[in-house]
């Protein structure tokens, strides 16, 4: 009534309203809960956060995630599956919905239980939830083969997005960058993707191609926009090929089961090879973030994904190279604490905006 302006009947009645619309619940009136002893005791009602939910899926290349969340976006269940990463669209469609039938079947709901999906694919993606087409290897489409239809027959609002725009979302809204209204969270693992948010916008463009860095194939020292998970794998295989990977403690590891950790945590203990592989990453970093904070006057570049939590030797080493180029302020250079869940996390808080912007419209 303070804040609206309304009488105490209208409020009343619209507090009946929601709670009817299961938006709201009542709880104990002022006088059992001990905030009031004279007096009428007020009705007290609390936000019915189960009256729906929303599911976010992070439709990565090698993995799908999908995650059951109710409408604060606490995680009431979860999935994941490893599709074939060069399988069809229409494979990849298919493993999409059986992973969320099987999400749903798992936590016992059905598909009355649910008023919206947001779905992370790694590619570029448009207003109406369609990548581009691409002409170098089909990547985009089969990431994306209109996975925006896959449910049009369920009751659901569904919208497809790039994984590094929900990485975005989810650090304005729960990670490190709380405040900060003009920053990039940079995807780092097999590939680089940045999204982009300047003055609190997160920025798209027609086609969805906002930081899309495959313009790294131009940038000399990058040559290409493969991220740092896949470069440390490729550059232990290189060393291994060429002679340089005895004498390492990475030798000891099986060959495809060499990540970016084990990488930075040998150069920690003063493994030489380990450390040049670091010093090559850094290099490679330091140069796209200061591409990203040259072109964009970014306060902060965020490297997110699962490689953030081990990445400390490369960021601070790429932090002293962008220190000596003191042409220009560079982006303060950071690393997500949302570790690998960053996408879902920002999937889970775009279908819950979605629920949100239609509570009151009879469209949820």
């Amino acid at each position: 009534m303070a804040l609206t302006g309304l009488t105490r009947a209208t409020v009343l009645g619209l507090c009946k309203d929601l709670e009817r619309a299961g938006w709201l619940k009542q709880a104990s009136d002022s006088r059992a809960a001990g905030v009031t002893a004279k007096g009428r005791p007020a009705l007290r009602y609390s936000f019915n956060p189960a009256s729906t939910h929303v599911v976010g899926v992070d439709a990565g290349q090698h993995t799908m995630t999908a995650v059951l969340a109710d409408l604060r976006g606490a995680e009431v269940h979860r999935c994941r599956c490893s599709p074939d990463p060069e399988a069809s669209g229409a494979v990849r469609r298919r493993k999409l919905e059986q992973l969320v039938e099987d999400l749903l079947a798992d936590a016992g709901l059905g598909d009355d239980d649910v008023s919206a999906v947001t779905l992370g694919v790694p590619a570029p993606v448009d207003a109406e939830g369609r990548s581009p087409s691409d002409v170098l290897d089909n990547f985009w489409p089969r990431m994306n083969p209109d996975l925006v239809t896959v449910f049009a027959e369920r009751p659901w609002q569904t919208i497809a997005d790039n994984d590094a725009n929900l990485a975005a979302v989810a650090e304005s809204s729960v990670g490190v960058n709380a405040g900060v209204r003009t920053y990039a969270t940079l995807l780092s693992g097999e590939r680089f993707g940045a999204g982009i948010v300047i003055d609190g916008h997160l920025l798209r463009g027609r086609r969805g191609g906002v930081g899309e860095m495959r313009v790294l194939d131009l940038v000399t020292g990058v040559g290409h926009p493969h991220g740092m998970t896949y470069r440390a794998r490729q550059e232990v295989a290189r060393a291994g090929a060429d002679g340089r990977l005895a004498g390492s403690s990475l030798a000891a590891l099986p060959s495809d089961g060499v990540r970016a950790e084990h990488v930075f945590a040998a150069a920690r203990e003063g493994d030489a090879l380990a450390a040049s592989i670091v010093e090559e990453l850094a290099q490679t970093l330091a140069q796209v973030a200061m591409l990203l904070s040259g072109l964009l006057d970014l306060d902060r570049i965020i490297v997110a994904g699962a490689v953030a939590a081990s990445a400390q030797p490369v960021l601070e080493r790429a932090r002293e190279i962008m220190g000596h180029e003191s042409t220009m302020s560079w982006a303060e250079l950071v690393a997500s604490d949302l570790g690998e869940d960053v996408v879902l996390r920002g999937a889970v808080e775009s279908a819950v905006r979605l629920v949100r912007a239609s509570a009151l419209t009879g469209s949820s």
